[in-house]
């Protein structure tokens, strides 16, 4: 029953092994630009940027439209809004009112205004853009660091199994009398060493994977692993010239195109801090009504005569005088609203003449907003041709140490094999063969690292010529 169990366990756990994902740098790309938070960020600062876009266009073809109701509670003496008589009593008023407004003209403020959030929708654009490819650059060099990492550690496994076997040619040669017992021990501190070098590379391993893990944002305690890229050992050198490089870089690549929107982003400004020393022309209208509590009204009369005494020709006469008193009634709401209604269109012209100085200081500040932009753009471009001379300087050097490193593997893997007759003949000792069997270890990963980083630097100047990540 034990050895069933202990046969599921290992199946359950093979599958489990065999279903685990191992990602490609595509993968990578794929996953980090979904999830990274910092991506995430700069894509809330694109919409932000579309937003105001948007609303600055709604600005330069919509009018300003308000309504607004007011409630008033008088007491004591308070004037009847629709006679204009005293009311000495507690009332009440409502007032109902929608105004608009429209400017005509501004000094082009609003369409400047537009243009420049267009210039800066397209540099946040270019930002994300930019922010993208330095992710996939960095997932990049991590993710060859994982896989020289891997290299080493396979490396420093192959120490160990060379170890092995001249342990077990060390021993036959002891035990022939060829060699003191001391080499044997000599071998197991070599073994001892080789333990320690391979949990070395393991940790270098597992630290360059968590740095991945990091950067992709994924759970840290869960297993991950990488695919290998497959490289052809035949490098050449076949670069442009740095220059060429350079000025390819200048036209293609989103920072350089972010700096040049936000320049023509801070023109625009400027043009619309200088639109308000400009006449302003505007349109409004006004349309409104109101109730009041006391407001009255004639219901109905009481008609009287009062007679009056009077003289005609010498002789009297009484005339009667019809009199009407009137009964009043509370006006009703909705009549009211229907009375008082009123109507207003007007157009202002506002002149500007003096605001603390501040339409001047805007214009100043605008200015150095512009300089700064122009001085941003000169500073990309130097840390562009920088970038490109180091990457060449560093591909080349890549290049060189790769073909020396295949003249340094072909040399002590000679020296490995001269050494290894010896050694088995009694002819060397065992520190003379370790010394000779590490020089071919370290040699091949030179060779591994050169090659990488020739990798990684060919990767980076195609991204200056193409402004893409490619392989």
């Amino acid at each position: 029953m034990k050895f069933r169990l202990s046969i599921a366990f290992t199946l359950v756990l093979g599958l489990s092994l065999n279903a685990q994902k191992v990602w490609s740098l595509q993968d990578c790309f794929d996953y980090a630009l979904q999830n990274n938070i910092s991506v995430k960020q700069i894509e809330l600062s694109n919409q932000y940027a579309q937003n105001d876009l948007k609303q600055s266009k709604l600005n330069l073809y919509l009018p300003n439209i308000n309504a607004s109701i007011s409630e008033s509670f008088n007491f004591g003496n308070s004037i009847d809004p629709t006679t204009y008589q005293f009311v000495n009593s507690a009332t009440n008023s409502t007032r109902f009112g929608i105004n608009g407004s429209y400017n005509i003209f501004e000094g082009l403020m609003k369409l400047n205004t537009v243009k420049a959030n267009k210039d800066k929708l397209a540099a946040t654009e270019s930002e994300v853009e930019e922010l993208k490819n330095n992710t996939k650059l960095a997932i990049t060099n991590l993710y060859l660091q994982i896989i020289i990492a891997k290299e080493v550690t396979s490396i420093a496994k192959e120490n160990k199994t060379l170890t092995q076997s001249q342990y077990k040619n060390t021993k036959a040669l002891v035990d022939a009398g060829v060699l003191a017992k001391g080499s044997l021990l000599e071998i197991d501190a070599q073994l001892a060493q080789n333990e320690l070098n391979i949990l070395n590379a393991e940790n270098t391993l597992e630290k360059a994977l968590n740095q991945l893990k990091q950067l992709l944002q994924l759970d840290l305690y869960k297993s991950f692993d990488i695919e290998t890229i497959p490289m052809d050992d035949n490098l050449s050198l076949s670069a442009d010239e740095p220059q060429k490089i350079t000025n390819d870089a200048l036209s293609i690549l989103p920072q350089m195109k972010s700096a040049e929107y936000r320049l023509s982003a801070a023109k625009n400004d400027l043009k619309t801090t200088k639109g308000s020393l400009w006449p302003t022309l505007s349109v409004s209208a006004y349309l409104g009504t109101n109730y009041f509590s006391a407001a009255q009204e004639v219901e109905s009369y009481n008609t009287s005569t009062t007679p009056i005494d009077i003289t005609i020709a010498g002789n009297p006469v009484t005339i009667g005088f019809p009199n009407q008193t009137p009964n009043l009634k509370n006006t009703a709401f909705a009549k009211q609203l229907e009375n008082n209604l009123s109507e207003n269109i007007a157009i202002n012209l506002a002149i500007p003449i003096l605001a603390s100085w501040q339409r001047r200081t805007a214009i100043a500040n605008s200015k150095l907003n512009v300089i700064k932009s122009e001085l941003d753009i000169d500073s990309k471009k130097q840390q562009v041709n920088e970038d490109v001379f180091n990457a060449y300087t560093d591909l080349k050097m890549a290049y060189n140490k790769f073909v020396a490193t295949e003249k340094n593997i072909a040399a002590s893997n000679e020296a490995y094999k001269y050494a290894d007759e010896k050694y088995k003949a009694g002819l060397l000792n065992s520190l003379e063969f370790e010394t000779a069997k590490n020089r071919k270890l370290s040699a091949l990963a030179d060779q591994i690292q050169a090659k990488y980083e020739y990798f990684f630097r060919k990767v980076i100047l195609n991204y200056y010529k193409t402004g893409e990540i490619s392989f």
